[in-house]
């Protein structure tokens, strides 16, 4: 008898409000809650994006240890293509994973922010056999970046004569591979 009182009484306080609320209400109701649950959506993937980007911070630390002009030589006519600015470079692996290649642009700009020359590398310890092909973090790689020289453009005799302290040399990452396959695109 309890059951049936207490169902009763259900049926009467439910009945009126469905009844009082059209098909119209109902669809405007609903239309308003999925409003709501988008724009949750999007903040929490706002909030996903921003943490992405801070994420993604420069793989690594780069030191220009000295610069210096290579003249072609006669010998060298059947391989090179002309003169070079070469930098001796080191590359500090801040990323705290093993990394197989860090992919990136080297960018030589003037101290106000100019681009005066840039080119692509790719950091790696290829062939190395005795120490491992994987750069482990916070391991220096050491190399040579050759930036193709044109006497003709004045940005390039720029670099040429001024020192690294009158130079501002970036690295733009772009792809980081680790060594267990995964890719990390910037």
């Amino acid at each position: 008898m309890g059951k049936t009182v207490f169902i009763s009484a259900l049926i009467l306080l439910i009945s009126p409000n469905l009844i009082a609320e059209t098909l119209e209400e109902r669809v405007r109701k609903l239309e308003n809650k999925v409003i709501q649950l988008e724009e949750r959506v999007q903040k929490l993937e706002n909030i996903k994006n921003k943490q992405a980007v801070k994420d993604k911070k420069n793989p690594v630390y780069l030191e220009v240890v000295s610069k210096r002009f290579k003249p072609l030589n006669i010998k060298e006519r059947l391989w090179e293509k002309g003169d070079k600015i070469l930098l001796y470079v080191r590359f500090k692996n801040i990323t705290g994973k093993s990394v197989k290649n860090i992919k990136g642009i080297i960018q030589i700009n003037s101290i106000s922010g100019k681009k005066l020359m840039e080119t692509e590398v790719n950091i790696n310890k290829a062939f190395n056999f005795i120490t491992g092909m994987d750069i482990k973090p916070e391991e220096i790689v050491e190399m040579k970046v050759s930036f193709l020289f044109d006497k003709k453009n004045p940005d390039h005799i720029y670099v040429k004569e001024k020192s690294i302290r009158d130079l501002k040399i970036l690295f733009l990452p772009l792809e980081v591979q680790l060594s267990n396959g995964t890719v990390i695109k910037y």
